[in-house]
C-alpha cells in the first residue's frame, strides 16, 4: 500500500482547479456595470482594465493556465457589456412608455 507522501504527491500532481465561472458572478457582473454607468471617459477606463486585470491575476493564483484565464475574463467582460446594453434598452422602454 502506498505511504502517505506517495498519496499526496498523486493527489497534488493530479489536481485542477476549477474556479466559479466568473461570468456567473452575477454580483460582480451587476458591481461593475454598477461603476461603468457613474464613471466615463478615462477613469471609467482605468478601472475597467484594473478589474479585468485584477481578475486575471486572481485567476492565475489560484492555478488557471493563461489561456483558461483569459477566456474567463473574456466571457466577463461579455456578461458586462450585456447587462450594460439590457439596462440601456430597459431605461429606453421605459422612456417611451411614459411619453
Amino acid at each position: 500500500m502506498a505511504d502517505k507522501q506517495e498519496m499526496d504527491s498523486a493527489t497534488t500532481t493530479n489536481a485542477r482547479v476549477v474556479p466559479f465561472p466568473a461570468a456567473r458572478r452575477v454580483g460582480d457582473v451587476r458591481a461593475c456595470a454598477d461603476m461603468l454607468e457613474q464613471l466615463h471617459g478615462t477613469p471609467a477606463q482605468d478601472y475597467w482594465r484594473s478589474h479585468c486585470r485584477a481578475m486575471y491575476a486572481r485567476l492565475i493564483d489560484v492555478g488557471c493556465v493563461e489561456e483558461e484565464a483569459r477566456d474567463e475574463v473574456l466571457a466577463f467582460q461579455q456578461e458586462v457589456h450585456a447587462e450594460l446594453t439590457d439596462r440601456h434598452q430597459a431605461r429606453s422602454r421605459a422612456r417611451g412608455r411614459s411619453s
